[in-house]
């Protein structure tokens, strides 16, 4: 029997683990965010809850490779806070992982097509 509480949509299940590094790069591509915000901006975008560590997981190793980086800022209120900004080497590997997302969605289509 199928443990459908597995597979529930609100779940931070390993597929999305596979695919949270381009959600961060093109989230930040719409802007500099601290990394709470790109969380709640996944959270708003697609009612998925991803804990606070894997999003800086992320942020610090896309930062490794030189993807991202990150810069102190102050807000509004004159708080330090950390933006992180994509860089043109993250911009092209997010191009890159699109189009390979591309060349397999024709599959995706097809396993998405109401079964009968």
């Amino acid at each position: 029997m199928l443990n459908h509480h597995r597979f529930h949509k609100d779940s931070f299940s390993l597929p999305l683990r596979g695919l949270l590094h381009l959600l961060v790069l093109k989230a930040l591509c719409e802007k500099p965010m601290k990394g709470i915000d790109i969380k709640k901006y996944i959270s708003e975008k697609f009612g998925l809850s991803v804990p606070s560590a894997a999003v800086y997981v992320v942020l610090k190793a896309l930062e490794d490779r030189g993807l991202v980086y990150a810069k102190w800022s102050e807000d509004s209120e004159g708080t330090r806070v950390k933006l992180y900004y994509v860089t043109s080497e993250g911009k092209e590997y997010l191009k890159e992982k699109i189009e390979a997302i591309k060349s397999i969605k024709k599959i995706l289509d097809y396993i998405l097509e109401e079964v009968s």
